[in-house]
């Protein structure tokens, strides 16, 4: 997967196996590294482990798609890789909504690689946010707008765009 961009100076493309911005692209895509930890962090023997790209923004973001297959389950996840602080503060913002909302508004926090700028997310299937057509109270409604600030300003930058640094070496595994 990549990215091209089309301008009048000219097209440019990018492959994300060479992004030095996002170093955990390259763990999120080995499969053995990933079925081992994930293995590990869901109690389980993992069999297969895939990893299929989402999107992909050179030099800021890319999304994947993960798929663990064990004896008895087959758990889908979504590893996000970005540049910058941007994965801490994903997996800062992520731990904030699943300790101060009750349902979770987010999908669930499984791990930051932190040397990775890795955040593994649950797959949040088809749940929502559901008020039962009840008149929220102003509690509900002010989580809910702390909430909104909260995603709004995780939304609100990219991340940095500075000079590729070399990718780090895998490092410690901060589980949630």
């Amino acid at each position: 997967m990549g990215s091209i961009s089309l301008g009048p100076e000219g097209d440019t493309s990018w492959s994300f196996d060479d992004d030095d911005a996002l170093p955990g692209i390259a763990t999120a895509r080995d499969p053995a590294f990933m079925g081992t930890l994930l293995g590990e962090l869901l109690g389980c023997g993992i069999e297969e482990c895939t990893a299929v790209p989402v999107s992909y923004r050179p030099g800021e973001r890319c999304v994947l798609r993960l798929t663990a297959r064990a004896p008895d389950q087959t758990v889908a996840m979504y590893a996000k890789v970005m540049s910058g602080d941007g994965s801490a503060r994903l997996a800062a913002s992520l731990r904030f909504l699943e300790e101060e909302t009750a349902p979770p508004v987010a999908p669930a926090l499984v791990a930051h690689l932190p040397p990775e700028k890795l955040v593994l997310i649950a797959d949040a299937g088809a749940r929502r946010v559901v008020l039962d057509g009840a008149v929220p109270s102003l509690d509900v409604l002010r989580d809910l707008r702390r909430v909104g600030e909260v995603l709004a300003r995780l939304h609100g930058s990219a991340g940095t765009r500075g000079a590729w640094p070399p990718s780090a070496s895998r490092g410690p595994v901060d589980p949630h």
